[in-house]
């Protein structure tokens, strides 16, 4: 197989790599058609769209823009339809590096990402010291302020989904060689705002319905621990001292048993569901196909994906160990590797036919 040199944007020279990897770098906009290649077994360097065997992969690029500055190429639009062979393909975010792609889409983005992560938690600390004075406020008011406070931490939670989709829409945006900008954080707002709730909603009814049988099996099993603290409470009121539970083995496996059948339809719903508001906000997708297509693409190689975001939600999270001034620099590493990975998975790739417009 032929391999290749270049010389890319930052006039540094890698390779030799393979016709595949250019293929790679030619979707992710790290090469071009005035990029620079060197063949093996050969001196002369050209412009790799004077390379037949790369030439073909440049089907997506534009025309040189005038004075001779060729267009980034671009893996995907916005709103483009998928790939019309998504529901067949295999992937692996493992093998195709998006760990190592997504600290390098990082890195060329470090200013924006850094300031984009300060300003969304500077925006959820306002909220949060918002939220505190309004509960304290509320819980002079009998009965209403109750139901009031009640309503708005269902509600705030709520609204504040669509930021969190923000920065994803801005890697994914990085990674196809698109300029980011610092509104690409109210994206989920701008771009589909109903949809991005209805999505949330939709998901946490539908995870809250499949743990009702886990809540079940705790409930029974810790009856007597119930008992108890009901009978205590009326103690307090005058009632009889309540006896002490009687509580065995079978009581404690019983617990446990509960709490493993709520929290495995949570990870397994989680895990299919994890790029269904990027499919929302990047393809305009309407929240259930979305959620349908991210299942549908996960469960290809479920453990896979599961492990992924087991450590992408790791390099996120040592952030909180460095007095939480770290997050402004793992959890945008995080989102770089998860939007590299939302590409490998859900973009056209280099030498696949073009999917037909959706109707």
């Amino acid at each position: 197989m032929s391999q290749f040199k270049i010389i890319a944007g930052d006039k540094k020279e890698y390779g030799p790599v393979s016709i595949e990897e250019v293929g790679r770098w030619i979707q992710q906009g790290r090469a071009n058609g005035d990029t620079r290649v060197q063949a093996e077994g050969r001196s002369d360097w050209v412009p790799l769209r004077e390379v037949p065997e790369l030439a073909v992969l440049l089907g997506e690029q534009v025309a040189p823009a005038p004075g001779g500055v060729a267009s980034q190429v671009i893996g995907a639009e916005e709103d483009s339809p998928l790939p019309s062979d998504l529901e067949t393909r295999d992937h692996s975010v493992w093998s195709e590096g998006c760990f190592g792609r997504g600290f390098e889409v990082y890195q060329s983005r470090f200013g924006m990402a850094t300031g984009m992560f300060a300003a969304l938690l500077g925006i959820l600390l306002a909220v949060g010291v918002i939220m505190f004075f309004v509960q304290v406020l509320l819980a002079f008011i009998p009965i209403l302020g109750i139901i009031i406070s009640f309503i708005l931490q269902m509600i705030v939670p709520l609204v504040l989904v669509p930021l969190f989709v923000g920065p994803g829409y801005f890697f994914i945006k990085a990674t196809r060689g698109h300029p980011g900008r610092f509104g690409d954080l109210f994206a989920g707002y701008s771009r589909a705002l109903g949809q991005c709730l209805l999505c949330s909603i939709v998901q946490n009814l539908i995870m809250l319905a499949a743990t009702v049988p886990g809540m079940v099996i705790t409930a029974v099993s810790s009856w007597p621990l119930f008992k108890f603290m009901i009978e205590a409470v009326l103690a307090s009121f005058g009632g009889p001292d309540p006896d002490l539970p009687d509580v065995g083995v079978g009581h404690a496996l019983g617990f446990l048993v509960g709490i493993v059948v709520i929290c495995l339809p949570i990870i397994y719903l989680s895990t299919c569901w994890s790029f269904s508001l990027l499919l929302v906000v990047d393809r305009r997708m309407g929240f259930w196909k979305a959620m349908q297509t991210s299942r549908q693409v996960v469960n290809r190689h479920w453990f896979m994906m599961f492990f992924f975001l087991l450590v992408v939600g790791m390099i996120a999270s040592v952030g909180i160990f460095l007095c939480c001034i770290g997050l402004l620099f793992t959890a945008p590493l995080a989102v770089a590797m998860m939007a590299e990975a939302y590409v490998h998975l859900f973009d056209k790739r280099p030498g696949e036919a073009a999917a037909p417009a959706q109707s």
